[in-house]
């Protein structure tokens, strides 16, 4: 008996210790979920318009196909014309470019393989400038019933415009690459803050919502994984959540981006 209960009062603390762990452990997350705050804090590099951006040459291992999927948060503060995301081959060829105009239409762009020719074009109403939004876009050029453009969660309705259907795929192998930068043709560089970039040359319905809450939740970002992987399973080839001098810091397969110009630190986008 005296033994028992000796071997009880040893016992208690550890049995304590144990219980207080269990209540202050971190959330496990499964994927594409968000993690409890603080952690879900959207770092993002500020870029002004005057020649501050991103830019690489061709991604590491990317190949030419029909599908990708891209999704950024952005607030575009200046610039009208101007690209937030686009890989380019020469000055006037720009392959996937999502812009936000003056006017208040926003257009998505693809070019394929065979000598540049437009295949797809896509126009919307615009996010109002001066403010966070999320955008996120899934295509594949080989079915028509797969084409998706999500802004703050809601499905837009897009005008679709394709060309050159013989050849639906994209021409991802191209010279250059840039995040908030247009070098020529119009576009100018934008003026804001950008936060985790995630583009992968595949396809993902986002009519289902929970993929799009692998992306999007209720107004605020999800962790998307140190890597980017939780929303596939897989690295995509590009994912840019850092911010500050690491902003060009790929997490993605494809490699890093060079910051152009003074990329000043930014925390939360507008406390998001």
């Amino acid at each position: 008996m005296m033994r028992r209960l000796l071997a009880l009062i040893l016992l208690a603390p550890l049995v304590a210790f144990a219980a207080s762990y269990s209540a202050v452990r971190p959330p496990q997350l499964s994927a594409g979920t968000s993690p409890s705050p603080p952690e879900v804090a959207l770092t993002a590099y500020v870029a002004d318009s005057t020649g501050t951006y991103l830019s690489r040459a061709q991604p590491v291992g990317v190949v030419d196909g029909s599908q990708f999927t891209l999704s950024m948060w952005f607030n575009q503060t200046t610039g009208g014309n101007c690209l937030l995301f686009a890989s380019t081959a020469g000055s006037n060829s720009a392959y996937i470019d999502l812009y936000n105009f003056v006017s208040g239409v926003a257009t998505l762009e693809t070019r394929n393989n065979s000598g540049g020719a437009q295949n797809l074009s896509s126009t919307w109403a615009t996010a109002s400038a001066g403010a966070v939004h999320h955008i996120v876009v899934s295509i594949d050029l080989t079915n028509t019933a797969k084409r998706h453009v999500y802004v703050d969660g809601v499905a837009q309705s897009v005008t679709w415009t394709t060309y050159d259907t013989a050849n639906p795929n994209i021409d991802w192998t191209v010279s250059s690459w840039f995040v908030m930068h247009g070098p020529s043709n119009g576009f100018g560089d934008c003026g804001g803050q950008v936060g985790q970039v995630w583009f992968n040359t595949s396809y993902i319905d986002l009519s289902v919502p929970a993929n799009l809450a692998k992306f999007y939740n209720a107004g605020k970002p999800v962790y998307l994984g140190a890597d980017g992987s939780l929303p596939t399973g897989s690295q995509p080839l590009i994912y840019l959540p850092e911010f500050g001098d690491r902003a060009g810091i790929n997490r993605g397969t494809g490699g890093d981006y060079t910051a152009t110009g003074t990329l000043p630190a930014a925390g939360r986008i507008l406390g998001r």
